[in-house]
């Protein structure tokens, strides 16, 4: 099972896209979702995003995960399901630094 992008079109013009990653054991992160400014706030994004989602799940996938931007997005994503369940915690190591 490979990822899944789509294109949104409106009046025929490319209005946004997005994907969802290929899936490993049943997870899958819906990411890369943008809309082009002058067709904002008409339910593009939410729409996009419903429909992702809904094809990933079709394909097998078991979650799929997003990390909104910001509290605006976080609400769009709100509005077709989504739900916080937990923060992410960034780490790293600095390969530069001995171990020991």
């Amino acid at each position: 099972n490979g990822g899944v992008a789509a294109l949104a079109t409106l009046d025929g013009a490319p209005a946004g896209a997005g994907g969802c990653s290929v899936p490993v054991d049943g997870l899958s992160e819906l990411a890369g979702l943008a809309v082009a400014a002058e067709f904002r706030r008409r339910g593009i994004g939410a729409d996009l995003s419903a429909h992702l989602t809904a094809t990933a799940f079709e394909r097998g996938c078991r979650v799929v995960w997003l990390e909104p931007g910001d509290a605006d997005v976080e609400r769009i994503y709100a509005s077709i399901g989504y739900r916080r369940i937990g923060e992410k915690l960034n780490i790293s190591l600095d390969p530069e630094r001995e171990a020991g």
